[in-house]
């Protein structure tokens, strides 16, 4: 089964690479987003 990526905004490898980073790291990318978002 392929992943299709037509019609994406980033490039596969981006977005990729963001999917291993919230599948490693689950609570680091939670506290990422809280901090993007106390603006």
């Amino acid at each position: 089964m392929a992943i299709d990526f037509k019609g994406a905004h980033f490039p596969k490898n981006v977005i990729l690479y963001a999917v291993f980073f919230y599948v490693r790291y689950p609570s680091a990318v939670s506290q990422i987003f809280d901090w993007t978002r106390s603006d």
